[in-house]
């Protein structure tokens, strides 16, 4: 409760480790299982059973973040997630 809200667009990392990620058509795609700090933006680490894919934190690819239910919506570029 203590904590300064972060800017519009940005979250706490604890509120995004673990969030199931989806995509536009309602397909999940993983649940966020890192995230690292490369160069000027964050890369999520989503993980779906053994696979692992290196997700861009970047806002055009990142449509909602609802961390009450734990859920981020994305619009990946294409080929990214090979569904």
């Amino acid at each position: 409760d203590e904590l300064v809200k972060p800017p519009k667009g940005s979250w706490f990392i604890h509120d995004i480790l673990g969030c199931e990620v989806f995509i536009e058509d309602g397909t999940k795609v993983g649940t966020v299982q890192d995230i690292l700090n490369i160069s000027s933006s964050d890369v999520w680490e989503i993980k779906n059973g053994e696979r692992v894919v290196l997700f861009p934190a970047v806002k055009e690819f990142i449509k909602k973040v609802d961390i009450k239910n734990h859920r981020i919506l994305v619009s990946p570029p294409e080929g990214l997630f090979n569904l």
